[in-house]
């Protein structure tokens, strides 16, 4: 949560556009945000030093920013980060549940519920096909 929580102080600093916050963090200008874009905004502009930007690190942050696990950050993805309002969660994501206001959609085991149910959603045509052994 750190890293985001900079991320929105620097986005609020500037006084720029969603838009143009996120053509900054696109540094390929390709129209999502990947892995390296990522890594590269971390370094040269929050001044993150490069010995904390592991691939780990990067790799969590890249799930928890990529909502819809499609392998890049969207805009969507990338105005959710900015503007999450913590009360006004996606309901989807938590199974319909409203999350205790210390939490948000970015909380890790949220991010990994929501994870194992693409993944059962892709393999199985159903739930209860997910779960009957054949």
């Amino acid at each position: 949560m750190e890293t985001i929580n900079k991320i929105r102080e620097w986005y609020r600093a500037e006084a720029i556009s969603l838009f143009d916050a996120f053509r900054t963090v696109d540094k390929d200008f390709d129209g999502f945000i990947n892995k390296s874009d990522l890594k590269t905004f971390l370094v040269e502009v929050l001044k993150f030093q490069e010995s904390e930007i592991t691939i780990v690190r990067i790799d969590r942050l890249f799930k928890l920013i990529d909502q819809f696990k499609r392998g890049c950050i969207q805009f969507i993805d990338f105005k959710r980060l900015i503007q999450e309002n913590i009360e006004n969660i996606n309901l989807t994501i938590t199974g319909g549940k409203t999350l205790p206001s210390s939490k948000s959609s970015f909380d890790w085991i949220v991010n990994c519920k929501q994870q194992i149910g693409l993944v059962l959603s892709r393999q199985f045509p159903t739930l209860k096909d997910s779960f009957e052994c054949k």
